[in-house]
């Protein structure tokens, strides 16, 4: 991400922005790379966005990203494959986890296909 997307943001909403990073680990993030989470990244330098960067690639221990899109995604078509409750709701497009079908989830009933 570029410093440009984010001129007057913190330093916090800028790592939330990855896909599967929330407050908490936001903060943690802050804490070891030694930033305050409030500090505005338009006062960051170049060096220090890049060390996040670097951070991100090498350092950081759980899944998260893209990376995390293809684990759901898999652990989904897994479910979908498998011959379950769950796999055959997921299949046939409506509501997994007990919800009434007959005046809600319009919206997971429409066919996305077709």
């Amino acid at each position: 991400m570029k410093q440009q997307d984010f001129k007057n943001k913190s330093v916090k909403i800028f790592i939330k922005k990855r896909y599967g990073i929330n407050n908490k680990r936001a903060n943690q993030i802050c804490a070891q790379n030694n930033f305050n989470p409030l500090l505005k990244t338009n006062k960051l330098s170049i060096k220090e966005l890049k060390n996040l960067e670097t951070f991100f690639d090498k350092k950081i221990d759980f899944i998260y990203g893209i990376d995390l899109r293809k684990e759901k995604k898999n652990f989904l078509n897994s479910l979908k494959n498998k011959k379950n409750y769950r796999g055959i709701r997921l299949r046939k497009n409506l509501p997994v986890r007990g919800q009434r079908t007959h005046t809600n989830s319009k919206t997971q009933k429409k066919t996305k296909y077709f």
